[in-house]
């Protein structure tokens, strides 16, 4: 009831009641033979119209109702900033909307205080740690022939939230040594 005393219902609804109860009692004289002529009718009508349009105005005052979000109070009136989640995944954004108190009333639907966005994730490479945003060099092969170079196999590959670019496996890669008989291998 306090709730709807305080949007103004009951203010109208009475204000309204004491317009009727005027027009009413007007009527009540005119039927009962209380005016005899139509000059004293209508200078009753004309005092109806008169206190129809001075009719008090009621204020009937209403309780002010605050909210409550996530154990903190929102008073009535004041808006606060909710999200959808607490947390989110790297890479993705935290959702809000801004929900009103109202009499007690807290529009919107979102529960969360706050949001956190989540750490990206690293990699691991051969048994090491690689941070997000962070490379490597890897090879394709962990030996070569003598007389070419590593860095032919070599690649660059760099972790993103837990997913490591390329495909070389190995961490290190080594020349082999010549040696005579390696000029008689078929």
């Amino acid at each position: 009831m306090l709730n709807l005393m305080k949007r103004g219902f009951m203010k109208n609804h009475l204000h309204k009641l004491f317009l009727i109860s005027a027009l009413m009692l007007t009527t009540s004289c005119l039927e009962q033979g209380h005016v005899d002529s139509a000059s004293k009718a209508q200078k009753s009508a004309d005092l109806s119209a008169s206190a129809i349009s001075q009719a008090p105005t009621f204020e009937i005052p209403g309780e002010i109702i605050d909210c409550s979000f996530n154990g903190a109070q929102v008073v009535d009136g004041t808006s606060v900033t909710a999200f959808q989640n607490s947390t989110v995944g790297f890479g993705s954004t935290c959702v809000s909307e801004t929900r009103l108190c109202t009499s007690g009333m807290l529009s919107g639907s979102y529960a969360f205080a706050s949001c956190q966005v989540g750490a990206a994730a690293s990699c691991l490479f051969d048994g090491v740690t690689i941070a997000h945003g962070a490379s490597v060099t890897a090879y394709t092969s962990s030996t070569v022939a003598f007389g070419q170079v590593c860095s032919g196999v070599a690649e660059t590959r760099t972790c993103h939230n837990g997913v490591l670019s390329g495909s070389a496996t190995f961490s290190n890669c080594n020349t082999t040594i010549y040696t005579p008989d390696d000029k008689y291998a078929v």
